[in-house]
């Protein structure tokens, strides 16, 4: 028997500080995404995974910060937990150690996604079957099912960590420069 789809809220305590305060209200299961033990000054920048109940989602609805975005799946929430920390570090061009990889910020995670091709897309989503992010007045939502069709549903990323390569990271710096120069356009204008 498959086990129904949960919404879960990805939250960046670094965004969202609030999110304490509204953990300890309504008292959704929640964990940190990082490995225990967490340092205090590393807890309060962290990405969080809480279990989007109503009540979390009417609050999550009235954050003006970029807080993070919403995914939907079958697995356990320990399950999504372990396929999400997988891609906290990742790999980037002109470095030769990990870096630290925000991949629940709503303001760039449409873009990113966006460089990938459909196998990497489905593995990078993995148990996800759907994304959503709510950014000043702004719904976006995706199962990607078109994207997705075809593969195995237990995929998994060749290697440790997911590696950007030049031509990902040059697309990605020139949608942020149209972005940059569209609002700075508006501002003029």
């Amino acid at each position: 028997m498959i086990k129904p789809e949960t919404c879960y809220a990805i939250i960046d305590a670094a965004s969202e500080p609030d999110i304490f305060n509204m953990l300890a209200e309504y008292e959704p299961p929640a964990s940190c995404l990082y490995s225990e033990p967490i340092q205090p000054e590393v807890e309060s920048l962290a990405p969080y995974l809480v279990e989007a109940t109503e009540e979390v989602q009417r609050w999550l609805s009235q954050r003006e910060t970029p807080w993070g975005i919403y995914v939907y799946t079958h697995a356990t929430m320990y399950e999504l937990r372990q396929h999400l920390r997988k891609y906290l570090m990742v790999m980037i061009p002109g470095q030769e150690k990990p870096v630290f990889w925000r991949f629940y910020d709503p303001r760039n995670v449409w873009d990113v996604l966006g460089t990938f091709d459909n196998w990497r897309l489905h593995v990078f989503l993995g148990p996800i079957s759907q994304l959503k992010t709510l950014l000043w007045g702004d719904e976006i939502v995706s199962r990607f099912e078109r994207e997705r069709r075809g593969f195995p549903d237990n995929a998994k990323l060749g290697g440790k960590l997911l590696k950007f390569t030049d031509s990902e990271m040059e697309l990605l710096s020139e949608q942020k420069v149209k972005l940059l120069t569209s609002k700075v356009a508006l501002f003029f204008c």
